[in-house]
């Protein structure tokens, strides 16, 4: 006997086939088409109910002309189909977990495997992907490893958040009303407590979990990865993730550059974390993260796929490290703005200065903008190295940037280069922060530093150009090694001076 099944049936059978087995951190699923809602009357006030779930209504805090000048009505839940995930481990295959599908009603929550009095990790997909996704696979294998026995749930909402943008972003307030219904029976049935609930989101998803905080206080975290600009930034708190929206609010900005974006540059939480100043990360070529979100249809990809996004999806990748990796943390600095950062105005950690993002909470007042950077590949995370240098001469400032190769004493060497012109004024105010790669060094015996500057206009013929240092002073910020004492080295003989494009040699001083 012979089955005859279509070619869409048969592409759907392999994209499953290849999402449960794969282990990518971005994957792929086959999904259907769903229907695109009438736009809401922005001049009033629109209002939709979905049984039990609640209502949503739409005003004019939900409209601006610049910032979001479209609303879609949401589709009923019937038709976005959203599922729960609780991802348990597999002991007879680390490398893989199983997916048990979780409906809000009491024998599938007794038959799922879900531990009651345990906490809860709620991860939320982005526009265009699924509940199955790599980077929900992988950090649910990095949460097993970190806490044994905690509950992770994954909500799929692949079908409401297909293109266009602008549908999905409506569906998505649907999607909290679920999120929200399932907490609540979990709450009254099981005796869970928001206290322990961690939502992490991406994109979107960032978002949605704002939207379940607004409407249940008192959830413990709420970490966004790299939530959504368009038609979010510029908005009232009500329509975005905000910090009211959880006891602790982190976010991880990676993809705000240029007017094509899919993150944003405006602060949503109590620490946003500005990686790489947000722009196109290390390591992205450019044309796969420069992305219109707007501009998205169905027929934008191919059936199953996920919306490009280098830059976007490296906020995942680094919160996923950054549980991963206990020898180096992702250490922000809190300062006004990049530009500062870059400058060395800001380089220290004193009075809760310098944060990071993974498990941990912050309590303090303490809040606002933190800028680090990484590497261009795994590991991504750097260590940090305060440099201090004592500048001598007749100019007040000079105008350039320095290179560093550094030894310690077990003859390790570790570079690095701003490539970032500022300037250096005469005298000991002259801080930056060097970033390096594994492993972290122990205590420096020698540092070669390097100076560059621009030719001077001024010079017709031929113009020597240098800079003079006495001194440099080199301290951890974010080490894993105790004791360790601020190095201080001068150069050999008193020769202060470095020459445009030159190398001097420093060594501790006597």
């Amino acid at each position: 006997m012979t089955f005859k099944i279509s070619k869409q049936l048969f592409i759907i059978i392999i994209s499953l086939i290849n999402l449960i087995t794969s282990d990518s951190d971005d994957d792929f699923i086959a999904i259907t088409s769903s229907t695109t809602e009438k736009t809401a009357d922005n001049r009033g006030t629109t209002t939709k109910c979905f049984g039990e779930l609640g209502c949503i209504k739409i005003d004019s805090e939900w409209y601006n002309e610049k910032y979001r000048p479209t609303n879609l009505m949401p589709a009923d839940p019937e038709l976005l189909r959203t599922e729960f995930l609780l991802i348990r481990k597999n002991y007879s295959k680390p490398s893989s977990v199983y997916y048990n599908v979780l409906t809000p009603n009491e024998k599938s929550i007794k038959t799922s495997g879900y531990k009651q009095n345990e906490g809860i990790f709620l991860l939320i997909h982005d526009f265009t992907s699924n509940g199955f996704s790599g980077w929900i696979k992988h950090l649910s294998k990095v949460l097993f490893q970190v806490i044994p026995n905690c509950n992770i749930l994954s909500v799929d909402w692949r079908h409401a958040a297909q293109a266009p943008y602008d549908q999905a972003i409506a569906n998505s307030r649907v999607v909290s009303l679920e999120v929200i219904n399932m907490i609540r029976v979990l709450k009254k049935n099981h005796e869970f407590k928001l206290n322990k609930l961690h939502i992490v989101g991406h994109g979107i998803g960032a978002h949605i979990a704002g939207y379940v905080g607004e409407l249940l206080p008192g959830i413990k975290k709420i970490t966004g990865l790299d939530p959504s600009g368009p038609r979010f930034e510029g908005m009232p708190p009500s329509v975005r993730l905000d910090p009211t929206d959880a006891t602790y609010v982190e976010v991880l900005h990676t993809d705000a550059f240029f007017k094509i974006h899919q993150g944003s540059r405006q602060n949503f939480g109590h620490t946003d974390f500005f990686i790489n100043d947000a722009d196109i990360q290390p390591g992205c070529p450019v044309d796969q993260s420069l992305t219109d979100l707007l501009s998205v249809s169905r027929n934008s990809l191919t059936n199953g796929e996920i919306l490009p996004g280098c830059s976007h999806k490296r906020s995942y990748k680094y919160f996923i490290e950054s549980l991963e990796k206990e020898s180096c943390s992702f250490l922000g600095i809190r300062c006004k703005n990049f530009a500062d950062f870059v400058q060395g105005i800001c380089t220290s950690c004193k009075e809760d200065s310098c944060r990071t993002f993974g498990l941990i909470t912050y309590k303090s007042n303490y809040n606002g903008s933190y800028f680090l950077q990484t590497a261009s590949k795994r590991p991504y995370c750097l260590f940090q190295y305060k440099i201090t240098l004592h500048v001598k001469g007749s100019k007040p400032i000079y105008s350039g940037y320095f290179k560093f190769i550094l030894i310690d004493v077990n003859h390790m060497v570790t570079t690095s280069s701003s490539s970032i012109s500022r300037n250096f004024k005469r005298g000991n105010d002259n801080s930056l922060v060097f970033y390096a790669g594994n492993p972290e060094m122990d205590s420096i015996k020698a540092v070669k530093i390097g100076w560059y500057e621009k030719p001077s206009i001024f010079c017709i013929l031929e113009c020597k150009q240098f800079i003079n240092v006495e001194k440099v002073e080199i301290s951890r910020i974010n080490s894993n090694i105790d004791n360790l004492s601020l190095s201080q080295l001068c150069p050999k003989d008193g020769l202060t001076e470095i020459e445009n494009g030159d190398y001097l040699e420093f060594f501790p001083c006597n």
